[in-house]
């Protein structure tokens, strides 16, 4: 996965309910990354 064309640093799994997974995507110094907005806005591609 990426955002804004940076890779993630790390992903976690935080809990498996009911037979789902979720995770937790870490990542730092991603650029034009500021605000909330910005990440709604972000390009995120999943490879």
């Amino acid at each position: 996965m990426s955002v804004n064309s940076e890779k993630v640093d790390e992903v976690m799994q935080i809990d498996e309910i009911d037979g789902k997974k979720y995770y937790f995507w870490i990542m730092t110094n991603v650029e034009e990354i500021e605000t909330i907005d910005d990440v709604k806005e972000a390009k995120i591609e999943f490879f």
